[in-house]
């Protein structure tokens, strides 16, 4: 049954605009001209949009938001205490994200859609670093790629999320490098030594491939299980995204 705009009382420009120019001057003060014309269009989405395709709309830029806030934030404590394998640990949180949304709309192209999300919340929140951000749409996109294909309904292979965790990993650090050395220039990786950049691929790759093996099926279920629920809930659905954005939009400029 097709579902009604979620406040379909307000169906009207005007005071759509009000109540997203309201919203945002509450938890955002201080103007940013970027922040205020994303937000605004999300705001008036979830104001006019039939209540399935909102959901699914924003479940996108939620997970797309959380993923770049772990870049931002984790990754600011990984490099500022020197923890050791910070890229594994970065394409595991990226990776875990990517399964849980993939439980709850399995659909071709959705995980690169994250994948830009989070690259644009960190091009946002934090000094461009296009080796990060090539290092993210490479894994979003892996990730589309071997999902689509392995993670099928009519797929029922015990191999299949393995298979997706190796497979993703390396698939999106071989692309990263090709990307880096060829099409961005990269120095890093225009001047890298095959040792390690093999290591880069093949060794870390690994060590970030065997972790999701476990957390890939994990974060499809809660996806699947969550999503099954609160879609018998979308006005609680829709409260948790909007909570998600404003939540991790707003400690993005703090």
């Amino acid at each position: 049954m097709r579902q009604r705009p979620i406040f379909k009382k307000f169906n009207s420009p005007k005071v759509t605009l009000f109540l997203s120019q309201y919203a945002i001057n509450i938890f955002i003060p201080q103007p940013h001209y970027f922040l205020d014309i994303y937000l605004t269009r999300i705001i008036l989405r979830v104001l006019l949009t039939d209540g399935d395709e909102m959901i699914n709309t924003l479940y996108l830029v939620l997970f797309g938001s959380l993923w770049g806030a772990i870049e931002v934030f984790g990754g600011e404590l990984l490099f500022r205490y020197d923890i050791p394998f910070k890229s594994v640990i970065l394409a595991v949180c990226g990776l875990f994200i990517l399964s849980l949304s993939r439980g709850i709309n399995n659909k071709q192209g959705t995980s690169s859609l994250i994948a830009l999300f989070s690259a644009f919340y960190k091009l946002v929140n934090t000094s461009p670093y296009f080796c990060h951000l090539t290092a993210i749409i490479s894994i979003g996109i892996s990730f589309d790629l071997f999902a689509s294909i392995l993670l099928r309904p009519s797929n029922t292979s015990k191999y299949r999320y393995p298979a997706v965790a190796f497979l993703s990993v390396l698939t999106g650090r071989i692309l990263f490098v090709a990307l880096s050395a060829f099409i961005f220039r990269i120095q890093r990786w225009v001047n890298g030594s095959s040792s390690y950049i093999l290591g880069h691929i093949f060794v870390r790759g690994t060590m970030a491939a065997i972790p999701l093996v476990f957390l890939i099926p994990l974060g499809f279920f809660i996806g699947s299980t969550g999503s099954l629920y609160l879609s018998k809930k979308p006005h609680l659905a829709t409260i948790i995204i909007l909570f998600g954005l404003i939540f991790s939009w707003t400690i993005g400029f703090i």
